[in-house]
């Protein structure tokens, strides 16, 4: 760069006061700190093939495996476009600490950054073994654009030690060559190029060859891209393919809106703030078309946790020196994730070839990995400025926003500030925060005068420390210039563009949107400002709340669960307000975060409380809830009566042979007693023999199968109580050859129904198996909701599963996912058992009021749920509604005839509900079809 002007002349500024934000060059006359890779060069010469692709490189300075120490270039994957693998060495005005070659001197021009490579031992070739010296080079991509007067030379040491120069490039030179496509291998934005070392005075023991740029030395100006360098013999000016495919492309972030955010704010919506997918691009060398597979793994670097297991992509067809986007679907476990997380996803090709370089194995170079912090903090940019942006000189106005999930604070603002040739440090200026209008930034919720000073470190930030400033939804974080001549001047990723959507700058005619400012301008800026607001993040505790209903002189307690975002907190409970007709007192129980609320009404009293219950954190933060109080008229005791339940258990029996089930019969009402019949006697008299026990409430079915008869059969069973309440159920038949080899399990369909108060519920299967053999089994799939137990009984030929739900689980769905196989042959079947929890009524999500509020004594309700008609002997009850377990109304309307056909339902639980005026009447019932 030569001759270019950014903050001189008044005059200037006076075309761009209306402009969006004006990207510059970076410049550095403040002196940071320098950092140095740790590692020191070796002094044994390197032997060919040499062979830097700066995959490898950690952090931003050359491996001084392979290069000499005290390099300034930057080594980086953010600042080329197209590159041939990840990281390049990017040559600029800036020395490795990030000053300047030439301060106080804008048109300062010379040499710039320089590459050097370790010796190398050439003593052992000559001419005639073909030496070349290939590589990758841009000019500009994301940095600044030469100009005409300066360059990029590949110079080598002879065995004298002068440096001479075989590949001397200026501006001038790459323009033609990107117009004529000639001299050079062209791909859509890096050039391949191939030097022979043509003279005896290289091949000596102490070559080196080194890259050096001549450039504007005041700053971040004429930027150079190298990459993929390789030396060997045996080679020629046509040698331009490496059997390779690299990654290349910057890892996108994780999140959907940001690339960093508080974490506590994450977990409110985890899959509102993900991404849809992550990807990067493969980049082919070689000169054969090779599908090629990747897979993604994600894990979080704190608690050492993968989050998402890797799966192999399918294969992606590649394209000689070009980019190919991948990418791989978000799906996360969060459920591990507190306090702080680091997500690191990694990109890894799937190959076994190392590659045609001679003793380089290419695959350093499948594999690259992009990092999210979720902490405390949000971020639109990457950590990396490319350019530095600012909104003119004058009195302007800048601000970026930012969406909370829940209502939080902010206590600091992070900026990476970037001087560009004048030193700003001691500038003063307001930081601020907005409130939201009307999709704007608007009243000033908060504002500082703070100082401008430079971070100690090449884009490091400068923390600016708030009073807590509450925000509850959207808020703006950003700054007024204060200085008549001298802009503010902030780092600017141009590698994440989701910020251009959410910047807003005023330059006294009003907020404009940045995104909103005619594209074809040349001022307008993509990319995302360095300004990260800081949040504390230490939410109040949460508490449920749920009515409580009891008689009149019976106290009634019920348990309120709460949650804390902070996993850390303890709390305590207390009564915020006691009712006006009663008394109350409350219990915590920390372990599983509880609080259980006892309310005792007054003598007599009858009618509706309130009672205020408040839950505190250790720091003082608190949340009340009220809790609606009723106390009913104790109520006259009514049985209801109930058909009896049965599963439709299936028989399973081998091949002219008699087998005998005993199926459980489910009573709500007990004390019950049962008979049972079959529903065609005619036609199954004779292959059924059926049998009661009311002391252990059981049907025995004796089945003999037609003589030679294999395959399925079936039998309607009708099972009546001592009120003529009766039930009907079709009960499945397998007839098993003897002669099979895997065991067989009759239990696909089956359903275990755990009622009211009963926590565990044993069930047991018969198995179809050759004898003499024996059983083992295998979980596939865990329940969610319980845990089982299973043993086998080989003599019986029988499995049984032990079902045990967990502590908290109130109403709902869960299965057995098990294999059965048998040990001599090793062949299996799968066993699904679906489970239905009950416990207790079924709540709906809007209030149904209360059982005991309505009560008959001369109601009957009959559920049948063979044909699925359910009946009443009411006819002042009109009104009537289904939920099911979660709450959701399946079924409401008037009814006309005393009776409602459930038969389209599915079988399950419900709440049915049957309503006259204000008052209610509510059962469950059970449908199993």
């Amino acid at each position: 760069m030569f001759g270019k002007f950014y903050f001189l002349p008044l005059l200037i500024f006076t075309f761009c006061a209306e402009a969006q934000l004006i990207t510059v060059p970076i410049s550095y006359p403040a002196k940071v700190k320098a950092h140095s890779s740790g590692r020191v060069g070796a002094s044994t010469p390197l032997v060919l093939p040499f062979f830097e692709d700066f995959s490898t490189t950690k952090g931003s300075e050359p491996d001084n495996s392979n290069w000499m120490p005290g390099s300034n270039v930057f080594i980086n994957n953010t600042y080329p476009l197209n590159h041939p693998s990840v990281n390049v060495a990017t040559f600029d005005g800036l020395k490795k600490d990030g000053n300047a070659y030439v301060s106080n001197d804008d048109l300062a021009h010379g040499g710039t950054d320089t590459l050097t490579s370790r010796p190398i031992d050439l003593s052992n070739f000559s001419l005639k073994d073909s030496v070349y010296i290939s590589f990758f080079w841009q000019q500009q991509g994301l940095g600044e654009l030469p100009d005409p007067t300066d360059g990029l030379f590949l110079e080598f040491k002879t065995n004298g030690g002068i440096w001479k120069t075989v590949w001397p490039l200026t501006h001038k030179d790459s323009v033609q060559i990107d117009s004529a496509k000639i001299k050079d291998v062209k791909n859509p934005a890096f050039y391949q190029k191939l030097v022979k070392v043509d003279a005896g005075i290289y091949f000596h023991s102490d070559f080196q060859f080194r890259f050096r740029a001549v450039g504007n030395q005041s700053g971040q100006f004429d930027a150079w891209h190298v990459d993929y360098i390789y030396m060997d013999s045996k080679r020629s000016n046509t040698d331009l393919y490496v059997n390779d495919y690299a990654v290349n492309l910057p890892v996108n972030s994780i999140l959907k809106r940001y690339t960093a955010m508080p974490l506590k704010q994450f977990l409110i919506s985890p899959k509102t703030e993900l991404a849809e997918s992550v990807g990067t691009g493969i980049y082919q060398l070689w000169n054969v078309l090779n599908p090629i597979s990747h897979i993604l793994t994600v894990s979080d670097l704190v608690s050492n946790t993968v989050l998402q297991d890797p799966q192999p992509s399918t294969g992606v067809n590649t394209q000689l020196w070009t980019t190919v986007p991948i990418s791989t679907k978000i799906a996360l476990r969060t459920s591990s994730l507190q306090n702080k997380a680091i997500l690191k996803y990694k990109f890894q090709i799937l190959s076994t070839s190392k590659g045609s370089i001679p003793n380089v194995d290419l695959r350093i170079n499948d594999t690259i990995s992009g990092q999210t912090v979720l902490d405390n903090y949000y971020a639109y940019d990457d950590g990396i400025a490319e350019v530095a942006a600012y909104i003119g000189q004058g009195y302007g106005k800048l601000a970026v926003r930012y969406i909370v999930n829940k209502p939080d604070t902010v206590t600091a603002v992070r900026i990476n500030f970037n001087p560009t040739l004048k030193d700003i440090s001691g500038q003063q200026f307001y930081l601020q925060v907005f409130g939201n209008k009307n999709g704007q930034p608007a009243n000033v919720l908060k504002q500082i005068t703070a100082t401008i000073s430079y971070p100690q470190v090449r884009n490091g930030f400068i923390e600016f420390p708030l009073d807590p400033v509450a925000v509850t939804d959207t808020f703006y974080v950003g700054y007024t210039q204060i200085a008549e001549n001298d802009p503010v001047v902030i780092g600017f990723d141009k590698n994440n563009t989701i910020a251009t959507q959410h910047t807003y700058f005023d330059k006294g005619s009003g907020w404009r949107l940045s995104s909103n400012v005619d594209p074809k301008s040349s001022d307008k800026a993509v990319g995302s400002l360095m300004i990260r607001p800081v949040m504390n993040t230490n939410f109040s505790p949460s508490i449920s709340s749920r009515p409580l209903v009891t008689e009149q002189g019976k106290a009634k307690t019920i348990c309120l669960t709460y949650g804390d975002f902070n996993a850390s907190d303890t709390h305590i409970a207390r009564i915020c307000g006691q009712g006006s007709n009663g008394t109350a007192s409350i219990s915590i129980d920390k372990t599983i975060r509880r609080a259980c609320l006892t309310y005792t009404p007054n003598a007599g009293f009858k009618g509706t409380d309130q009672i205020c219950v408040s839950i505190c954190d250790q720091g003082g933060k608190c949340t009340q809830a009220n809790i609606p109080v009723t106390v009913i008229s104790t109520p006259t005791p009514t049985l209801i009566p109930q058909a009896p339940l049965l599963l439709n258990e299936p028989i399973v029996t081998l091949k002219d042979s008699s087998t005998t089930i005993c199926i459980k019969i489910r009573e709500l009402n007990t004390g019950d007693t049962h008979i049972a019949n079959l529903c065609n006697a005619l036609k199954d008299s004779a292959r059924f023999k059926l049998s009661v026990n009311n002391s252990s409430h059981e049907l025995c079915i004796k089945y003999s199968p037609p003589a030679g008869k294999t395959g399925a059969d079936s039998v309607c069973v009708e099972v009546c109580d001592n009120l003529l309440l009766c039930t009907k159920v079709m009960i499945p038949i397998r007839i098993i050859d003897p002669t099979l080899q895997a065991p067989k399990t009759p239990l696909s369909n089956a359903q275990v129904i755990i009622p009211d108060l009963d926590k565990t519920v044993n069930i047991c299967t018969s198995v179809a198996i050759q004898t003499k053999d024996s059983l083992s089994t295998t979980v596939v799939l865990k329940p969610a909701k319980g845990d089982v137990v299973i043993s086998t009984d080989t003599a019986r030929s029988t499995v049984c599963f032990k079902y045990t739900q967990r502590e908290g689980i109130v109403n709902g769905y869960d299965q057995i996912v098990v294999n059965i196989c048998d040990k001599k042959n090793q062949q299996c079947d799968l066993l699904i058992i679906p489970v239905t929890i009950i416990n207790g009524i079924p709540q709906s999500n809007a209030p149904l009021g209360s059982e005991e509020e309505y009560q008959e004594k001369n109601l009957i309700v009959s559920p049948n749920p063979s044909s699925g008609i359910i009946r009443w002997n009411d006819n002042s009850l009109k009104m009537a509604e289904v939920v099911d377990i979660s709450g959701k109304t399946v079924w409401k309307g008037l009814t006309e005839n005393q009776e409602m056909d459930l038969s389209q339902l599915q079988s399950g639980v419900y709440l049915l509900r049957l309503s006259k005026g204000e008052k209610y009447f509510m059962r469950k019932i059970i449908i199993q079809h």
